[in-house]
C-alpha cells in the first residue's frame, strides 16, 4: 500500500511525577485498497534520569490509529510511450557494417573489422593487448566474435544450445582478462543453469580460477544435493580439480562433514 509521512499533530503523553517528559512523534498516511486515509501517529515520551546525567529513560509509547474515507483522486494515464534504449542495436549495425572500422583482426582465418575507440572505451585492458599485437593469439574466431559483438551492444549473439557451456567457460576467461565484469556475470549465470554431473568439476575449477563466487556456490550446492557428488566423481574430472585447485576438494570434505 502506498505510503507517505507526514507532520505530527500536537497530541501529548502525561507523565506521573518528575520532569515533564520530552516527546517525540512520528505519523504516517497510508491508502488503502478501499480507498481510506489511514493515519497513525506514534509518540514516545522520555522523562530525564535525575543522576546528574544527561540520560533518558522511555516512559510510554502511544499509537493512534484514525481512518477518514475519502475518494480515490483519478490517475492520468500515461499518453507517451518512451521506447527501451537501443544503441546497442545501432552500434551493432555499425559492427556488422565495417563502415569508419580502423582496426583489422585476422583470427584462425576470419577476418573482423572494429573502431579503437569503442574498444578502447569498453576496455583499456583490451587496447593494450590490441596495440602490442597479442590478442588474437589467446582467443578462437567464434570467441572474438561474441567477445565484440558484446563489446559493441551489451549483450551475447544467440548460441547453440550445445556450445552455450563451452562458450561461456571461454568467455569468462576473456572477461576477467578484459575487465569485462558485466559480461564475466552473464557467463557466470549461463554456467549455474549448466551444472550436471559431467561438468561440475570442470565448472569448479574454473570458478575457483577466476574467482566466480556465485559459480562456486551453486557447484558446492548441486554437488551436496542427493546422490551428485558420487555420480560426479564416477564421471571423472576430479583428478584435475584435486591438482589444479588443492584447496577445493578440502573445502568439499569439510561441508560434508559439517553435513
Amino acid at each position: 500500500m502506498p505510503i507517505s509521512s507526514a507532520s505530527a499533530v500536537g497530541t501529548g503523553v502525561a507523565a506521573t511525577g518528575g520532569t515533564p517528559p520530552e516527546q517525540s512523534a512520528s505519523c504516517i498516511v497510508a491508502k488503502t485498497a478501499a480507498g481510506l486515509h489511514m493515519h497513525m501517529l506514534t509518540i514516545d515520551g522520555y522523562s530525564r534520569i535525575k543522576d546528574g546525567s544527561d540520560r533518558r529513560k522511555s516512559i510510554t509509547s502511544v499509537t493512534v490509529y484514525k481512518v477518514l474515507h475519502c475518494e480515490d483522486r483519478d490517475v492520468p494515464s500515461r499518453l507517451v510511450a518512451v521506447p527501451l534504449p537501443d544503441m546497442g542495436v545501432h552500434l551493432g549495425r555499425l559492427l556488422s557494417s565495417g563502415v569508419g572500422a580502423d582496426l583489422t583482426f585476422v583470427v584462425a582465418g576470419e577476418t573482423f573489422a572494429a573502431h579503437r575507440y569503442i574498444l578502447a572505451v569498453r576496455s583499456p585492458v583490451l587496447l593494450e593487448e590490441i596495440v602490442s599485437g597479442c590478442l588474437t593469439k589467446r582467443m578462437e574466431a567464434r570467441v572474438f566474435k561474441a567477445l565484440l559483438h558484446y563489446i559493441y551492444t551489451d549483450s551475447l549473439p544467440e548460441i547453440d544450445e550445445g556450445e552455450t557451456t563451452d562458450m561461456a567457460r571461454h568467455l569468462i576467461a576473456a572477461a576477467d582478462r578484459y575487465s569485462l565484469d558485466r559480461l564475466k556475470l552473464i557467463c557466470e549465470d549461463m554456467l549455474c543453469r549448466c551444472i550436471d554431473t559431467s561438468t561440475v568439476a570442470a565448472t569448479l575449477a574454473l570458478a575457483e580460477e577466476y574467482k566466480c563466487h556465485g559459480l562456486k556456490k551453486a557447484c558446492v550446492q548441486f554437488l551436496m544435493s542427493g546422490s551428485n557428488l558420487k555420480a560426479a566423481m564416477a564421471a571423472g574430472g576430479f583428478e584435475h580439480l584435486r591438482s589444479s585447485c588443492p584447496s577445493v576438494p578440502k573445502e568439499l570434505l569439510a561441508v560434508v562433514e559439517r553435513g
